[in-house]
């Protein structure tokens, strides 16, 4: 059932012209940068209000990647944005642990929320060089299942490195360190509250090292991205104590 939903769906985003107004910008600059490690530092620079180096670094993967198996940049950034619908699927029947014919059944209810839901429509709709939002749910969703298995070393450490990665994507991937956290307070025995803390450091003492000191943003243009309301409310009080 899970199959034939992902490959439905991978089928339909694999159809989705690329969004040149978007799209083209991060491409160029990608496919102009004499190395990757070179692209990511100038990457940490390339504006005053954002901090999304990965989405660069991530074209420039699939560009390689598409000359290196002689396909058209086309074929390769679609079927990337369809395997990771297609991920997202499955993933998320990995994190429901359908054991018996009861839980098949119960999870055809979930399995149609995900794809019918108004918000998931704007997640595979999304057409950058990478599907943000789309990598963001698939990050979310793997630390939830990762959660829900047995202890394992590399399990937090997957959970760490998924965040830390989708957080140099996009800012709205502080969701997968509030689902570390989460799971962890819960008791959800993949996931120790250690590795909950490890993230809480990151993201805290990580997000003012290379927000301010490396990547060197202003801070009134923190304003406009969607941290949440209190995040907001936090930098207002900031700059009036600046002023």
């Amino acid at each position: 059932m899970a199959g034939c939903l992902a490959a439905a769906l991978a089928q339909s985003v694999f159809t989705v012209p690329i969004q040149v107004s978007d799209s083209l910008e991060p491409i160029v600059i990608a496919a102009r940068a004499p190395s990757t490690g070179e692209l990511f530092r100038q990457a940490l620079h390339f504006s005053d209000n954002t901090l999304r180096p990965m989405r660069y670094v991530e074209a420039r993967w699939l560009l390689d990647a598409a000359d290196w198996m002689k396909v058209s940049y086309t074929t390769m950034f679609r079927g990337a944005h369809a395997a990771m619908i297609a991920a997202l699927v499955l993933v998320f029947v990995w994190a429901l642990r359908v054991e018996t014919w009861l839980d098949f059944t119960a999870a055809a209810v979930p399995l149609t929320v995900l794809a019918g839901l108004h918000t998931t429509i704007g997640v595979m709709r999304e057409a950058y060089p990478v599907n943000h939002y789309a990598e963001v749910a698939l990050g979310a969703l793997t630390v939830l299942a990762l959660a829900r298995g047995r202890p394992r070393v590399w399990g937090g450490v997957l959970a760490i490195a998924l965040m830390a990665l989708n957080l140099l994507l996009i800012e709205s991937a502080v969701l997968i360190w509030l689902v570390i956290v989460t799971c962890a307070l819960v008791g959800l025995p993949g996931l120790s509250r250690r590795i909950a803390l490890a993230a809480t450091i990151i993201v805290v003492a990580g997000f003012d090292v290379i927000t301010f000191t490396v990547a060197k943003l202003m801070l009134a243009a923190l304003v406009g991205l969607y941290f949440g309301f209190g995040f907001l409310i936090a930098v207002y009080q900031l700059m009036r104590k600046l002023d």
